[in-house]
């Protein structure tokens, strides 16, 4: 199953799904105490995220947890480029 948003979409959003994709950006953004495990994200994964816990084991874009606050996120980098996409300034590795 390939799910697109069109738009805003909110919770419940490929719930129950066992496998599949659902195609977005901005993966995660502005919410709080969130859990997900996903294959890989696209750009601006866990933006403005407060709390919670995510993690990823594919592929990410660019804007890798930006301004992410108190949340932990376990990244799978097999191929180091993950590393280069975090800003190492205001996040902790």
């Amino acid at each position: 199953m390939n799910i697109q948003p069109i738009g805003e979409a909110n919770d419940y959003v490929g719930k129950g799904m066992a496998e599949g994709e659902v195609a977005r950006e901005h993966f995660a953004m502005s919410i709080s105490l969130a859990q997900a495990m996903v294959k890989g994200t696209g750009n601006h994964y866990s933006e403005y995220m407060v709390g919670g816990c995510m993690v990823v084991h594919g592929k990410v874009g660019r804007n890798v947890v930006v301004q992410m606050t108190g949340g932990l996120a376990y990244m799978l980098d097999e191929d180091d480029t993950i590393i280069p996409k975090v800003n190492k300034e205001i996040m902790k590795i």
